[in-house]
């Protein structure tokens, strides 16, 4: 997970040829598929020059602020990520602990409250460092040019995570003394509970929909290929585990945080090789 160690673990993928990403990324006008054109040609369909497809929407031609910004915004999710799964363990442990401590029904029960405030106070602070990472990785490349097909999944994204925001500030205002005087308040809970998950479906989605875009931009093929396999199978286990009580959900999250972790790695190397760039030497 540290930069210190993904050096020795990780090496980048070569840089895409020519003709491999014209074959992936198309026409940066009009889509027109470039693969086996003359990289100083032209498009046959609008005329823009294929080196300009080459080189404007990738990822090493960007400003490099939107880049820190992406990479940025990856580390909050990731690390969000990793303190909820830690406050749900610690949790899981100290209600064990609780229960089987021997204390007496009512001070076990006194217990058991703190515990649940205190895990739900961190559950929500973790929760809104991976919704500020979500925000950050959804903004909009500068200077796109020709038809951004990642707009949608920025779009649901934001949605997702707004939607996961407010259903959070309602669970809280549940918890108030005077919200439990409404009539049936289990019930109330019940559907904002199952509005948080169909928010956190649409977050979850949107953002591997979002990570499958930016993988060949950061000319890495990889990234693309996992997402498109990811976008479905890590619903998927997060619902059979949801179900059947399993360990699914916790292998969609290993899944889900090693695809989003590839991309940091991607753009780390990229803010390398723009600071080689930068500081006088040639474009990788």
């Amino acid at each position: 997970m540290h930069d210190d160690h993904a050096q020795n673990e990780y090496s980048a993928p070569p840089p895409l040829s020519d003709a491999d990403a014209m074959a992936i990324l198309g026409c940066i006008e009009c889509g027109y598929a470039l693969a086996g054109l003359d990289a100083a040609g032209v498009c046959p369909e609008c005329g823009a020059p294929i080196e300009r497809s080459l080189r404007g929407n990738r990822l090493l031609f960007a400003p490099a602020d939107y880049i820190r910004t992406l990479q940025r915004g990856l580390v909050l999710v990731l690390s969000g990520l990793a303190a909820l799964l830690v406050i749900v363990i610690a949790w899981l442990i100290g209600l064990m602990a609780v229960t089987f401590a021997g204390l007496g029904t009512g001070m076990r029960w006194l217990t058991g409250d703190l515990l649940f405030a205190a895990c739900g106070l961190l559950f929500f602070a973790a929760m809104l460092i991976v919704l500020a990472g979500c925000w950050l990785l959804s903004m909009p490349h500068p200077g796109f040019v020709g038809r951004d097909e990642a707009a949608g999944a920025r779009r649901w994204l934001r949605i997702g995570a707004a939607g996961i925001l407010l259903t959070l500030l309602m669970v809280a205002a549940m918890m108030m003394p005077v919200m439990q005087a409404l009539p049936q308040p289990d019930l109330v809970m019940l559907l904002v509970s199952g509005l948080w998950l169909v928010f956190f479906f649409i977050a979850l989605v949107a953002s591997i929909l979002l990570v499958r875009h930016l993988g060949p931009l950061a000319d890495n093929r990889i990234i693309a290929r996992r997402a498109t396999l990811y976008v479905w199978l890590c619903p998927l286990l997060s619902i059979v585990g949801g179900l059947f009580c399993g360990l699914a959900p916790l292998i969609a999250l290993v899944l889900y945080w090693n695809l989003l972790d590839l991309l940091r790695k991607e753009l780390k190397r990229i803010r390398r090789q723009q600071a080689i760039v930068a500081a006088g030497g040639l474009i990788p």
